[in-house]
């Protein structure tokens, strides 16, 4: 038996990207609304500074930036890929110091609710720290690439 073709790279359709991409500036609006009191809020809903929701909304407009970059532009990607990186390190340092108690949920079984709370807390910090480097990482590639002649 012949061995499996390579697999294609696919990058989606531009069509494709831009649905997408319509959709990450329509989520992302709604916290940034919410953040900025141009959305009401009831009052007590809110459980993060309106700053980390704000962030939380910047994500997906991140997101739909990239997408509607394309593939050909690999600076910027890298740059808006290290913003992304950046800002998840930020939400998810905050989540792990200064998150409610009341917030972490569920968890391990025959674990207290003290360890599963330390747990969790651990899980975001090492997650932010891994944003952080992966934001370092892809800032770093983006100043090292060539620029493009022409």
């Amino acid at each position: 038996m012949p061995p499996d073709p390579p697999l294609k790279h696919s990058t989606g359709t531009a069509n494709g990207n831009r649905i997408v991409a319509a959709l990450c500036i329509v989520l992302g609006a709604i916290p940034m609304g919410l953040a900025t009191g141009i959305f009401p809020a009831r009052p007590g809903s809110l459980h993060a500074p309106r700053t980390i929701i704000f962030l939380a909304g910047l994500l997906f407009w991140l997101a739909a930036a990239s997408l509607l970059i394309g593939s050909n532009r690999a600076r910027l990607n890298h740059l808006f890929g290290a913003g992304l990186m950046a800002v998840f390190a930020i939400v998810g340092g905050w989540v792990s110091v200064f998150g409610f108690d009341s917030a972490f949920t569920g968890g391990m079984p025959f674990v207290s609710a003290a360890a599963n709370e330390w747990i969790a807390r651990a899980m975001f910090g090492g997650g932010a720290i891994l944003c952080a480097a992966l934001s370092a990482y892809a800032f770093v590639k983006a100043l090292s690439l060539e620029k493009p002649s022409g």
